[in-house]
């Protein structure tokens, strides 16, 4: 059987738009491949049994609200999740860079190792680098560990990657560290905390805080965090670095109260924990230190009497004083939470979150506004119909320093679907020519997460997906907003055809083959395409892109026997040859291995 090439190419000669749904970001505008298509220098086909492997394209990649961050030059950076194998059973760290114009700089996946399912949870900037961290199955049955990744954030590529299991019993549903988020210090050291088990007896789950060496991974400390009360449950909710380099964890302790916790960021030496009384029944969603390290953390409070509430508190960051509380019942019998928070550089606090009437009707976006000293509230901004079945739910919130406008993310759900929707506030009133925005790109999108950059533009991330039909894929979605709240471009990633993965793989111990970066800075990627749901008929999908992300040409090669062929990995040989090899179901001999050679310029 002879490998077949198919070029894609646009007859009209226009533009075409690149999109790859295994990770659902429309990566640049190209230009149109080449008009002829150059076979493969060689193909090689090896049956070793009945089945040598077996693959299927990806879906549901989704992101958390931590995942968005922009650096001084505008670049912007998501993180996510995707899965190589067609279902949450597998999956692997999804990092991309994007210049200003939303040209793709970089992507990068990467695999925890045990070939199971992993998920981004938190992503933060340095300097010169991106850290994301998250969950890293390691059974079965999960019992995940930590997973934080550092990546250069000039080329992605991986400088290193480090697993943390906590002090739990090597038992599978007795080990297990989960919702880690990552914060970095001025110096590009991360920390990371999230929830542990706790192997005392009498005791369930702990606060489990690291500390690393940014340069080389090394852990500098951790340090486990427990309330001590018989059968304690302390759950982490959120984690801050402050400019004196001190780290503050925040969550739910075991007597049900907000707990806070300060560390020495040298050492771990705890520097103060605070127990907050006033808030009991409570759970924090986000944490923000002030330019003088002051922890302001935000969430919903009273949920088990049946009238949950808003509470924004500030602690004073030398020795955790309660500095004030505010704990608000807009709503009364109705369901608040404050959902993200935000400083500005006078240190007024800026509070986003939802509110429904009596428990009936609609939700409301509901952002505050408090000044820094007392936390007295400046001003209070609702907006939503309050119509039953018709949601606006807030869950992000930025400020910008450039026109001093706080910018909200959410989404705006209804009985026919789901939207993104924004809001942009004038922060001196919160109510004077209030800008909002709504945004349908597919029956289902949800902004989670907001960043601003130094110009006043807005980047909101989330999902785009279609939650009917066989076959459908989510797709990560980016949208940048300019100041005055317009749609400047947007990008995901619909497949080409109806299908499309990048590294379908099956052994997963391919998962970090999936790219090539030559000695020029050209960048080649392998997958899979389908014209059809049932990817019966994926072709082999190679690429290259130059140094810029202008795609130079993409092939499709089919095994030759019209079945389903997937590439899962690719190395080059100098500049001069590509070397791409794969699964290809044969005519009679079920998977066979399918090794290619092609020529790296031309394809």
């Amino acid at each position: 059987m002879v490998p077949v090439v198919r070029v894609r190419q646009d007859v009209r000669r226009k533009a075409v738009v690149l999109a790859w749904a295994a990770l659902g970001t429309v990566f640049a505008i190209l230009p149109p491949s080449p008009a002829l298509a150059v076979p493969p220098t060689w193909s090689a086909r090896f049956n070793g049994g009945s089945q040598d492997a077996y693959a299927e394209p990806a879906r549901h990649p989704s992101i958390g609200n931590r995942a968005v961050a922009t650096d001084a030059l505008g670049n912007v950076y998501v993180a996510g999740n995707v899965s190589p194998n067609g279902s949450l059973g597998q999956q692997d760290f999804l990092v991309a860079k994007y210049d200003p114009a939303g040209t793709l700089v970089w992507y990068r996946t990467t695999d925890g190792g045990s070939q199971l399912r992993d998920t981004a949870f938190c992503l933060a900037l340095s300097s010169d680098a991106v850290f994301v961290t998250g969950e890293t199955c390691t059974s079965s049955n999960c019992d995940p560990d930590f997973l934080t990744v550092k990546y250069d954030a000039a080329s992605g590529a991986e400088r290193w990657a480090r697993r943390a299991d906590g002090p739990g019993p090597d038992v599978s549903g007795l080990n297990y560290d989960t919702t880690p988020c990552v914060a970095v210090d001025g110096s590009g050291n991360p920390a990371v905390a999230g929830t542990t088990h706790n192997p005392a007896p009498g005791n369930l789950r702990d606060f489990l805080t690291i500390r690393y060496n940014g340069a080389t991974g090394d852990e500098f400390w951790r340090m486990t965090k427990s309330t001590n009360v018989v059968w304690s449950t302390d759950d982490f909710g959120a984690i801050g670095v402050g400019a004196d380099g001190h780290v503050v964890v925040t969550g739910i302790g075991g007597d049900d109260r907000l707990l806070t916790v300060k560390y020495n960021g040298a050492n771990g030496t705890e520097v103060w924990t605070h127990s907050a009384t006033l808030v009991a029944e409570a759970f924090p969603h986000a944490i923000v230190l002030d330019a003088g390290s002051n922890p302001i953390v935000v969430g919903q409070t009273d949920r088990v009497s049946g009238d949950p509430k808003f509470f924004t508190l500030k602690y004073r960051g030398t020795d955790g004083f309660l500095l004030w509380l505010q704990k608000v019942n807009y709503a009364p019998l109705g369901d608040e939470s404050a959902y993200d928070v935000a400083v500005d550089g006078g240190g007024n606090v800026y509070v986003t979150g939802r509110l429904k009437f009596f428990g009936l009707f609609g939700y409301f976006f509901q952002t505050v506004k408090y000044e820094a000293l007392f936390g007295t509230q400046l001003w209070a901004h609702s907006f939503g119909t309050g119509l039953a079945d018709d949601d606006y739910v807030p869950v992000a919130i930025a400020h910008s320093a450039t026109n001093n406008r706080a910018i909200v993310a959410g989404a705006h759900m209804t009985t026919s679907g789901q939207d993104f929707f924004a809001e942009s506030l004038n922060a001196a009133d919160g109510n004077s020519a209030p800008l909002q925005v709504a945004a349908n790109f597919r029956e289902f999108d949800s902004a989670v997460s907001v960043a601003v950059d130094a110009a006043g533009n807005a980047f909101v991330a989330g999902s785009s997906h279609s939650p009917f039909g066989p076959g459908v894929q989510g797709d990560l979605r980016l949208v940048k907003y300019d100041p005055t709240l317009s749609q400047a471009w947007t990008r995901t990633e619909p497949a080409l055809e109806t299908h499309e993965v990048l590294g379908s793989l099956t052994p997963p111990q391919f998962g970090r083959k999936k790219t090539a970066i030559d000695s020029l800075g050209n960048t080649v990627v392998v997958g899979s395409t389908a014209p059809t749901a049932s990817t019966s008929g994926a072709d082999f999908l190679v690429q290259k892109y130059g140094p810029g992300g202008n795609r130079l040409w993409s092939r499709t090669i089919d095994g030759g026997s019209g079945l389903a062929d997937y590439a899962v990995a690719v190395v080059l040989g100098g500049t001069s040859d590509i070397y791409v090899t794969g699964w290809s179901l044969g005519l009679g001999t079920d998977y066979d291995i399918l090794t290619l050679r092609l020529n790296a310029a031309t394809g």
